[in-house]
């Protein structure tokens, strides 16, 4: 339950996750909560709610109290107001995964912030890019994007045809985690979130990024942000072998090529969705450092779902 109260700042908390020694999350204390989008939504609404979630105005520096399992720790926000969160812990895993919480105070107002404790029967994991992987965006033409982020809320956004019946065929009824990974800016967050939930996909971590961040194990240079979450991903569940799934309009074959070779026994397949610019497949095949023969190209999800995994 989240209590607020005028000029109480507000705690945004975004989805973490635990291993069996760790828990991993974060938030960020804000001046004003962000509004969900309705399906009756106008463009001239669209517009004003992400021109809000852009232009956040944050509070840098706030301390707040955080009580897991038992222990209270105290947490200063960064000068963006971001506060991450690597805590020690012990847990076991269960047959079932599921979600616990954490509770966060600021100026004795309570929040809530979930984490996920996968099933002990997970085979394997899926980290998967969002735009034009699961999300039509649009990347490879700047005008299309455009419309598509900023004038269209998470009702009116598109899911790829068949993503969630490939989820539900390859999470083995929820016992294998899905780990939502993007280049966008965690302003986005309850958007990409809301999508998410609109489309019925697998409920898991999403893990965006800020260009202010400073967190421990995820630098805030842009080039590296996947590849450092996806490792932070392989250390906290070493027991666990992972499914990247990307497109080839993005640098996502190129990171997840590097991911492979530097860790060729936790990665089982990389799965590319195809393209329609040539230019970006000509650039994946022309790139040394990407081996074509451990990459699976597909077209439709449609075609994934009797792939073994």
């Amino acid at each position: 339950m989240i209590i607020m109260l005028s000029k109480v700042p507000y705690i945004e908390t975004y989805r973490g996750f635990a291993g069996t020694s760790r828990v991993i999350f974060n938030c960020r204390l804000l001046k004003d909560q962000n509004h969900y989008a309705n399906l009756e939504d106008s463009l001239w609404k669209n517009l004003r709610n992400i021109f809000r979630k852009v232009a956040s105005r944050e509070i840098p520096y706030g301390e707040i109290e955080i009580s897991l399992n038992g222990s209270t720790y105290q947490a200063r926000a960064d000068n963006e107001g971001y506060v991450f969160i690597d805590a020690p812990t012990q847990i076991q895993f269960e047959p079932n995964a599921h979600w616990k919480e954490v509770t966060l105070n600021s100026k004795k107002h309570t929040f809530q912030c979930e984490y996920l404790v996968p099933s002990s029967k997970a085979t394997y994991g899926i980290i998967s890019d969002i735009d034009d992987t699961i999300l039509v965006t649009d990347v490879h033409s700047p005008v299309r994007m455009i419309y598509n982020s900023l004038i269209k809320n998470p009702f009116q956004r598109q899911a790829f045809n068949g993503i969630k019946e490939f989820y539900k065929e390859k999470t083995v009824q929820g016992h294998n985690p899905v780990f939502y990974l993007s280049n966008s800016p965690w302003n986005l967050y309850q958007n990409i979130k809301q999508f998410l939930d609109i489309q019925m996909l697998p409920k898991g971590p999403i893990l965006l990024r800020d260009y202010g961040m400073h967190f421990p194990t995820v630098p805030k240079a842009y080039s590296h942000h996947k590849e450092n979450n996806i490792e932070l991903l392989l250390e906290v569940y070493p027991d666990l072998s992972f499914v990247l799934i990307g497109d080839a309009s993005q640098e996502d074959a190129i990171i997840y090529s590097h991911i492979k070779n530097k860790y060729p026994q936790r990665i089982k397949k990389i799965l590319i969705r195809e393209v329609s610019n040539p230019k970006n497949m000509a650039k994946i095949a022309s790139n040394r450092e990407v081996d074509m023969k451990s990459i699976h190209f597909f077209n439709t999800y449609e075609d994934l779902i009797t792939l073994d995994l």
